[in-house]
């Protein structure tokens, strides 16, 4: 598997749908961009999403953001800007300032 932060942006989708049925037993195409995720399943369903998306794409999701989301679509939207956050601090990595430098 490529490293998830090089997953394109308009790839993010697919790979947030195939991750999130497997974990629920459903179908990728049973979850729409409208899809609300609370009905999708329970709050302990929930926080394992939240989980296993911090695992697949390697981000880190702010717990006072996440009240934000509750669709597919938010989601989707909430990984790419923390893919980008990811992104950019990989371009940074190695460059900082170091003591006495």
């Amino acid at each position: 598997m490529r490293h998830p932060h090089t997953i394109p942006d308009e790839k993010v989708i697919d790979v947030f749908r195939e991750t999130i049925a497997d974990q629920i037993d459903a179908s990728p195409d049973d979850l729409q961009p409208d899809t609300r995720l609370d009905d999708l399943t329970d709050s302990l369903g929930l926080v394992e999403i939240v989980l296993l998306t911090e695992e697949v794409f390697e981000i880190d999701c702010l717990d006072e953001e996440l009240d934000e989301i509750a669709t597919v679509a938010q989601a989707v939207a909430y990984i790419q800007q923390r893919l980008a956050v990811a992104r950019g601090a990989s371009h940074d990595h190695g460059h900082e300032d170091r003591p006495g430098g």
